[in-house]
C-alpha cells in the first residue's frame, strides 16, 4: 500500500493504520492498495509523487516504479535493452573503470565519460575547443537522469549527413 501526504511524499506501508479515514479526510492523505487496479487519478497521484508528470498508462509499469521510487528515493526509467548494455556504452564503462571513477548505473556510461573528460579539462578534438564552453554547458546538462536517455545515446550517433546509426556507433 503506498501512502501520499498532503505535502505529495509517498511511502510504501504494510497496512493502513487505525485513523486512516480521519488522515483522508483531515490531513489530505491518500492510502492507494497495490493489489488492485487503479482508477486515473490514483495514477496521477502515484506519478506525480515519484516526480513524473507524462507517463503511459501502463499500471503495472507505475506500480513497479512506485515500488523502487520508495526503496530507493531515486526513479529510475532505464527502459529494456539498457541503454547502458549498448557496445559504445560498454567500452565507455571500461574507459570510467580505467580513470578511477565512479560510475552511475542509472546514466549512459558514455555521457558520464564526455562528463569526466571536460571535468578534467582533456582538449576537444578538431572545432570543438573554440565552442568548449557551451559543449561543456551541454554536457552536463545531458547528466539529467530525468531526459530520455535513449534519445540521449541516439544523438551522439546520429549525423543526419552519415551513414546509418548502427555505422555511426561503431566508428565513435
Amino acid at each position: 500500500m503506498f501512502r501520499i501526504d498532503g505535502g505529495g511524499n509517498i511511502r510504501r506501508i504494510k497496512r493502513r493504520p487505525a485513523n486512516w479515514e480521519q488522515l483522508e479526510s483531515r490531513d489530505d492523505h491518500r492510502f492507494i492498495p497495490e493489489r488492485r487496479a487503479w482508477d486515473a487519478e490514483e495514477c496521477e497521484l502515484i506519478a506525480r509523487a515519484i516526480g513524473l508528470y507524462d507517463f503511459s498508462s501502463d499500471e503495472r509499469w507505475l506500480k513497479s516504479l512506485a515500488r523502487e521510487f520508495c526503496l530507493t528515493r531515486r526513479l529510475n526509467l532505464v527502459v529494456e535493452p539498457a541503454i547502458n548494455e549498448w557496445p559504445l556504452n560498454r567500452l565507455a564503462e571500461r574507459w570510467l573503470a580505467e580513470a578511477k571513477e565512479p560510475i552511475a548505473d542509472y546514466l549512459p556510461y558514455l555521457v558520464q565519460l564526455l562528463w569526466v573528460g571536460f571535468d578534467r579539462g582533456l582538449p576537444v578534438p578538431g572545432r570543438g575547443n573554440k565552442y568548449r564552453w557551451e559543449l561543456e554547458l551541454a554536457s552536463g546538462e545531458l547528466l539529467s537522469p530525468k531526459l530520455d536517455q535513449v534519445l540521449v545515446m541516439r544523438w551522439f550517433v546520429n549525423n543526419p549527413e552519415g551513414e546509418d546509426e548502427a555505422v555511426q556507433s561503431d566508428m565513435l
